[in-house]
């Protein structure tokens, strides 16, 4: 959560930078821009949380809650999207659809996590000894997704920059329904990790082989049509 606050906090304190000197920006669609960087920080702030609770669901093997939501989130934000465009509106519409849809999912998946944990408070605290344990493993896992987030962004952070900001729509949103897709299979496949490690680690690799072949017939089926 503290690290959804401080890049929140980055991003709208750059927004005035970014807009006026890296990305081409023209004058007429400055303001808009404005509001979409702070739209941005609220959805990075957001999705911290999120990730929490959806880890919480993984990690005590309910794939079921799990899949679930996050099929119905995905699914939900891509046809209003559509419909949203269909109508005729711009970027600023999109991005506010996509923090409304992270703060209901946010309360969603902490709802379905307190429901799994009934005895569980949740509270805001610092523990420098369980941080001490979190930022050992976390410190690196941190720099991997940011890496691998400045990969996966950097096609359009070129086009922001090197072509006027309004070319970039017309890349964004379909590169991101055609992303979201692969849901599907992430969230399939999400489930079956578990249960190959605990067939591995009991040698049993008759079973770990015909996991292996049931599901990849059952993700080509699913995956296909799309």
């Amino acid at each position: 959560a503290m690290v959804g606050i401080m890049g929140a906090i980055l991003i709208a304190g750059l927004n005035g930078f970014l807009i006026s000197k890296v990305f081409k920006i023209t004058i007429e669609l400055r303001d808009v821009s404005y509001w979409v960087f702070y739209i941005t920080a609220f959805i990075f702030m957001v999705s911290m949380p999120i990730n929490i609770f959806q880890s919480v669901t993984m990690g005590l093997k309910r794939f079921d809650i799990y899949n679930t939501l996050n099929v119905l989130f995905t699914a939900l934000q891509l046809a209003v999207i559509v419909v949203l465009l269909y109508l005729g509106f711009y970027l600023s519409a999109i991005f506010f659809w996509n923090a409304v849809i992270a703060f209901v999912e946010l309360a969603v998946f902490a709802k379905a996590v307190k429901g799994l944990l009934p005895l569980i408070k949740f509270q805001i605290g610092f523990d420098f000894a369980i941080f001490k344990k979190l930022f050992n493993f976390g410190s690196k896992m941190a720099i991997h997704n940011a890496c691998s987030t400045a990969i996966v962004s950097l096609d359009k952070i070129l086009i922001g920059i090197f072509l006027p900001i309004n070319f970039l729509p017309f890349y964004v949103v379909p590169y991101n329904l055609a992303q979201r897709l692969q849901t599907v299979a992430l969230s399939f496949s999400q489930a079956i990790f578990p249960e190959a490690s605990g067939l591995h680690s009991l040698n049993k690799e008759s079973s770990l082989k015909e996991l292996y072949y049931r599901s990849t017939k059952y993700l080509v089926t699913i995956l296909f049509p799309l």
